[in-house]
């Protein structure tokens, strides 16, 4: 109780007991205790309503109370706090109801004694508090019962517990519904009396028995139970031994998990992981190439394989030039659609265009068809006149020709002379709009577009697989492999069509990146890799190898006072009259730098090389571009220097150059408009 004064309430109107009961308390105040008397219920109460109390020392006997009620006016007041009932000699019997009516103890005033009192004070406060704390672990313990039963009712599983009989002693909201009843009524029952399914009932009964005899849980994947609908549903379930604290009595804990959503869920996925792996290997195959008359081959064939039909097809649109006549590329088979009219009316609304002209670009049919009989046959159809109209991602499909009203009886008759009882077809679009993106595509291409001009069909083509033999009805999982086909091959299309594109760009390039871009002919980098070859082939060989290098004479004048747009078409001229006159195809002409030029001549002696340098210096002077402002001639001349090699294995190009370098400093040392050799023959 700490170390706190202990607050006494006396509630005495007799003044001799008062007088006694005062005497004893303040004896007992070393011992702690403090106390106060009021002489009326009514004043007890008041006070007890305004501070707290440790105990009430209580006579029943008031001017405004009279017996047991007194006590329940305290209680109703302050129902926490310890009342210790002051009674007569031969009134105990009264003593005895104040404990049921809810007080502590009770003492006879005759035999009361300092010690006795301050004992009774102190038992009633720790019988109070003991009785607090009952109190509060019972309403924890309900509280913790009601919320474990509340979790144990809110779980969708079947939780239930057995006695060694087999009756239900705990059962859950789940289970109780599943049998169309209330946990209350299961409750003293056994599996027989709720479960519809006898034999079920009996093979639990004795699988329970086993549990509880070797105390060995037992776990059951999967087994069916039938609801009280006739509904037949899977369950995963749990059974273990519970043994009771305290109790040599056995009991059984059930957990069971309804799993038949779960099962279909996971064979749903099983099937969409099996279809997303094939659209994966087939991907992988129509991506292992970029030539686009193996992917489409490679296509039709895989999808017949796949899908077990008669025949794959794919057909593309083909873009009539300019004049109308022709189609843009070249095709294996090329029928027009044009004179196909609509058959049925709720079509022809739609056709405002003619139909497009197609081709058929890869075909997998059954062996020994011709496949150009059938395809001119095919095309004549309504069946492909339907085809020529699909929308972008729509997947359109027959699962009985025979019987579908899609056609009338010339139609059916038709379709049937070509043996097609079944078919299915989307579109192959441009890759703008590819209709659903699987695990197995490429993100980085899914982005990939073809510009389109205007008029150009939406749709690259189709592709359309038939059955011919039987009917057959087509299955969702069939119709969206065949839309993610499309859109797999469509970017596969793209694919080869922008590497055939890289193809040719990267073939301009790299004869842009040899060529001079003004003067038309070879550049700076292109001599530097034809001179080293043409090194090496020389050096293998043992022949001569000879180089021209000259510059416009006062090119630098010419520029400044003729202008610059001048001087770019005087150098046109003058590589283009260079280039001629190197005359044979291993002869090379290139633009060394501004106003330089070079020229390589495989085989050639150095006197070799004087002529045709002569014969550049001439038909430079042939062009009689003027030059009123050269110091050398009225028109534009060129010096040039010549040097000829037989390379040796301890020697480079570089040698060479440097020779004819010197050669045309000569030139031009002697006045240019000339050519010089490396030996000091000079032509002018």
């Amino acid at each position: 109780m700490g170390d706190s004064a202990i607050e006494v309430l006396v509630v005495e109107d007799n003044p001799t007991d008062a007088r006694l009961l005062e005497v004893m308390l303040t004896r007992l105040t070393a011992q702690g205790f403090r106390w106060r008397r009021v002489d009326r219920l009514s004043d007890a109460l008041t006070l007890l309503s305004q501070r707290h109390y440790d105990v009430v020392l209580l006579d029943l006997a008031l001017p405004d109370s009279y017996g047991l009620d007194t006590i329940r006016r305290v209680r109703s007041t302050a129902a926490d706090v310890p009342i210790v009932v002051l009674t007569g000699l031969d009134d105990e019997s009264t003593g005895l109801a104040s404990l049921r009516e809810g007080a502590q103890d009770y003492l006879l005033k005759d035999e009361l004694r300092p010690n006795l009192l301050s004992r009774a004070l102190r038992y009633a406060i720790e019988r109070q508090q003991i009785l607090d704390d009952l109190c509060q672990t019972s309403e924890a313990l309900q509280r913790q019962e009601s919320f474990l039963r509340a979790i144990v009712d809110a779980n969708p599983n079947f939780i239930f517990v057995k006695d060694e009989h087999g009756r239900f002693v705990l059962v859950n909201e789940a289970i109780a519904t599943f049998y169309n009843t209330t946990p209350a009524s299961m409750l003293g029952k056994t599996e027989a009396d709720i479960n519809p399914n006898f034999k079920q009932a009996e093979q639990f009964q004795r699988e329970e028995q086993t549990i509880l005899e070797t105390l060995q849980e037992k776990y059951i994947a999967q087994e069916p139970r039938r609801s009280s609908n006739g509904e037949v549903r899977w369950f995963q379930t749990i059974k273990k031994p519970l043994l009771l604290p305290n109790s040599s009595e056995r009991h059984l804990l059930g957990v069971v998990t309804d799993i038949t959503e779960r099962q279909r869920a996971e064979s749903l996925l099983w099937q969409q992981a099996e279809r997303e792996q094939l659209l994966s290997q087939v991907t992988h195959q129509i991506r292992r190439s970029l030539d686009l008359g193996q992917i489409l081959q490679t296509t039709v064939q895989t999808v017949r394989q796949v899908l077990g039909v008669d025949r794959t097809a794919i057909y593309r649109y083909v873009e009539l030039e300019a004049d109308g006549v022709g189609p843009k590329t070249a095709a294996q088979l090329i029928h027009s659609t044009q004179d196909c009219a609509p058959r049925q009316p709720h079509l022809r609304a739609r056709r405002t265009q003619p139909s497009p002209m197609t081709e058929l670009l890869a075909i997998d049919p059954n062996e020994g068809d011709d496949t150009a009989v059938w395809n001119a046959a095919f095309k004549k159809s309504a069946c492909f006149d339907r085809l020529l109209h699909l929308e972008p991602q729509e997947v359109w499909g027959i699962d009985d020709l025979t019987v579908d009203a899609y056609f009338d009886e010339s139609d059916r008759q038709a379709a049937l002379q070509l043996g097609v009882l079944a078919l299915l077809s989307t579109p192959i679009l441009h890759g703008e709009a590819i209709p659903k993106t699987p695990l197995s595509m490429d993100a980085s291409l899914a982005g990939v577009m073809v510009d389109r001009r205007p008029g150009e069909h939406h749709q690259w083509g189709f592709l359309v697989i038939s059955q011919h033999d039987r009917p057959h009805q087509w299955q969702p999982w069939e119709r969206e492999f065949l839309q993610q086909l499309s859109g797999q091959l469509a970017i596969a299309i793209q694919q080869a069509e922008l590497y055939r594109r890289l193809e040719m760009a990267n073939r301009k390039l790299e004869r842009l990146a040899t060529l001079d871009g003004l003067t038309g002919i070879s550049n700076r980098r292109s001599f530097d890799e034809a001179l080293a070859r043409e090194w090496q082939r020389a050096t293998r060989q043992q022949s001569s190898l000879a180089i021209l290098v000259g510059d416009i004479d006062s090119f630098k004048t010419y520029n400044d006072r003729y202008g610059h747009l001048a001087g770019d078409d005087c150098l046109r001229q003058v590589a283009r009259a260079i280039a001629q006159t190197a005359k044979r195809s291993s002869d090379l002409a290139f633009r060394y730098g501004g106003e330089e030029f070079a020229v390589i001549l495989p085989e050639t002696h150095l006197d070799g090389a004087m002529i045709v340098a002569s014969s550049i210096l001439e038909s430079i002077r042939e062009l009689q571009i003027p030059h009123a402002y050269s110091p050398v001639s009225p028109i534009v001349t060129i010096s040039l220097g010549a040097a000829s090699i037989i390379p040796r294995a301890n020697t480079d190009p570089s040698s060479l150059v440097a020779a004819a370098d010197l050669a045309l400093f000569e030139a031009k040392t002697r006045g240019r408009n000339r050519a010089c050799s490396a030996t000091g023959t000079t032509f002018a």
